[in-house]
């Protein structure tokens, strides 16, 4: 963690969203974690869970706090923002792939998601 301190300071002279950017790394890095758990258990419902799924849920639900704590100032600041939306409606069983999320059939509830979709496309790249 201290390494990551250190990047988060060196990066933050060089970019207006250096922070948030830097929780995204960690983020992407802690989803990962989550959905190999997830492949892991092998579990049919995302519903169910196991202790590994658990730590590493909290771990992103942390980080997802600490990322809403910065307002983003760029495209890539709020793609990192994005992300909360696509972990918190990810739909895939395999990691490193999105598929976007649920939506109804509200206009506002379809724009949303598009919108959303169209900012996480490059999540899995």
């Amino acid at each position: 963690m201290a390494c990551t301190a250190h990047v988060r300071i060196i990066a933050q002279e060089q970019h207006p969203d250096a922070e948030l950017l830097a929780l995204r790394a960690e983020f992407l890095e802690a989803w990962a974690a989550e959905r190999a758990a997830f492949v892991a258990a092998d579990l049919a419902s995302i519903g169910n869970s196991t202790p590994e799924i658990d730590s590493a849920h909290d771990r992103c639900a942390m980080l997802a706090r600490q990322m809403l704590g910065h307002r983003p100032v760029t495209l890539e600041g709020v793609k990192a923002t994005a992300m909360i939306w696509g972990w918190l409606h990810y739909q895939s069983s395999r990691p490193g792939d999105y598929e976007g999320g649920e939506h109804g059939n509200n206009t506002d509830e379809r724009a949303s998601h598009a919108v959303m979709t169209f900012l996480l496309r490059d999540v899995a790249a």
